[in-house]
């Protein structure tokens, strides 16, 4: 069957183009994003900058951002779990930049369990 495999060549032109397409879709769809405030659940710090936090959108989107708001009068500062608003600054084909805006719902914090010890 090995006469039926396509070029390698032709694959990575192929694979190419494709990513051209791919990439340039994103990039449109992303760009009408600029400006808006997305709502967003935090993940926690990205696994490429730890200054910066991640989280999704509600449409699935990831989206980078500082953890603390910079412009407010009382410094705010979103945790995992908390479902904040993001205004969207940047973009690129796979993921958003922004800056925090708000947390709309903090998330649910962790208990300390106190272990028991039988005397």
């Amino acid at each position: 069957m090995t006469d039926e495999f396509v070029a390698p060549e032709v694959v990575r032109e192929r694979m190419a183009r494709l990513t051209e397409v791919v990439e340039g879709s994103a990039g449109v769809k992303h760009g009408a994003r600029l400006g808006r405030v997305e709502e967003v659940l935090v993940d926690g710090p990205s696994k490429t900058d730890p200054a910066m936090w991640s989280g999704r959108t509600r449409h699935n989107k990831l989206l980078h951002f500082a953890p603390t708001q910079v412009d407010s009068s009382e410094p705010v500062t979103a945790r995992a779990g908390d479902l904040v608003e993001v205004r969207v600054t940047g973009t690129a084909p796979h993921w958003l930049r922004g800056e925090l805006a708000g947390v709309v719902r903090p998330g649910p914090r962790r208990r300390v369990r106190i272990p028991v010890v039988a005397v």
